[in-house]
């Protein structure tokens, strides 16, 4: 009988530890999509969005303050090549829901003034820059 009693406790060890693990992981699984897929924003202009598969260039960023308004350039940069074949049409989408109008190859809100480039380094890799200027 002493040696069904240690086969008895693994057993419910085991089965005590795959209960726990299938009611949470649900709730971690569900967790890291989230974090995976929350909006990130430049610090140049926190209400402008970064697209996925781009990070941030912080030193890049140039922040002016004018009576006739704010210039700012700010970048970031990709090494997908499906992120950077996305991010003009990312804007395009977007932006209007943020109150940009887009006007010829520029975006329009509140006396400003948006551009964006985007420049292929290589086959895969790009970087987009934004400026904001006064109308």
């Amino acid at each position: 009988m002493r040696n069904i009693r240690p086969l008895r406790s693994a057993i419910l060890l085991m089965a005590f530890t795959c209960t726990a693990f299938i009611v949470v992981s649900p709730k971690l699984v569900n967790a890291q999509v989230q974090q995976q897929h929350q909006a990130r924003f430049f610090s140049a202009l926190p209400d402008m969005p970064i697209p996925d598969g781009f990070e941030e260039l912080t030193d890049s960023v140039t922040i002016f303050d004018k009576a006739e308004g704010r210039l700012l350039d700010f970048a970031a940069f990709s090494s997908s090549q499906q992120a950077c074949q996305g991010a003009l049409a990312f804007y395009a989408s977007t932006l209007p829901y943020l109150g940009w109008k887009k006007h010829g190859a520029a975006y329009y809100r509140e006396g400003e003034v948006l551009s964006l480039a985007l420049a292929f380094e290589n086959k895969e890799s790009c970087l987009l820059t934004l400026s904001v200027r006064p109308k």
